[in-house]
């Protein structure tokens, strides 16, 4: 299966990797999209697909939110249709978060004051609607960590984590960010413990042969 994107070129649907490429291609480009632009791509797409598009569930339902608040888990504002800021207006701008913010209000009693840029995307016009809806931190999907009083609230770093990451993936991936000495250190511990795997192997295999 192929289909053609304006401004994108033909994508080819073919195999889970190509599918995977597409998923990826499409995401950067709706960076560069307003709302109303994403959704009319989206259409044309399922009109190209027809029954080929696969039916799920991909969004969690206020019941299911509820059911996390009551589990302890914090909700946070992430706008109302992951429009990626610098692409709209101040006034759409403002909107997203308002509405975001006022939603989980209405639906949840409240919000856990931080917020998550769409596509990590973002620019100065964001701060005012949020800091007046009462949000404190923002996070961007630039990947770091953010040091005490060295850091922009509004533009915090984080540690990229996805449903391919595994645990040491994700442990490494957290060492490797830490600068100047600790990041020299946790190398140095690292490689040691991957030389002593390597001899324990090594001597494992003579003993074996």
């Amino acid at each position: 299966t192929e289909v053609e994107v304006a401004g994108v070129g033909i994508l080819s649907l073919r195999t889970p990797g190509q599918r995977s490429w597409v998923i990826e291609r499409l995401r950067s480009f709706f960076c560069r999209l307003r709302p109303r632009e994403v959704d009319d791509t989206l259409a044309y797409l399922q009109g190209e697909l027809g029954d080929e598009t696969p039916a799920c569930v991909a969004v969690l339902t206020w019941d299911d939110l509820r059911r996390l608040v009551r589990q302890g888990v914090a909700i946070a504002p992430h706008t109302r249709t992951h429009a990626s800021l610098p692409a709209l207006t101040s006034q759409e701008m403002a909107a997203e978060i308002q509405g975001t913010c006022a939603d989980l209000c209405r639906e949840l009693g409240g919000f856990s004051p931080i917020f998550s840029y769409p596509f990590g995307l973002t620019d100065a016009r964001a701060v005012m609607p949020l800091r007046a809806m009462g949000v404190v931190a923002a996070f961007t999907t630039l990947p770091g960590t953010n040091p005490l009083g060295r850091v922009n609230p509004f533009l915090l770093h984080r540690v990229p984590i996805g449903i391919l990451t595994t645990y040491a993936g994700f442990c490494l991936n957290l060492t490797m960010l830490y600068s100047g000495v600790q990041s020299r250190l946790a190398v140095r511990q690292l490689n040691e413990g991957l030389r002593r795997w390597a001899s324990r192997q090594s001597s494992r295999v003579e003993r074996i042969t």
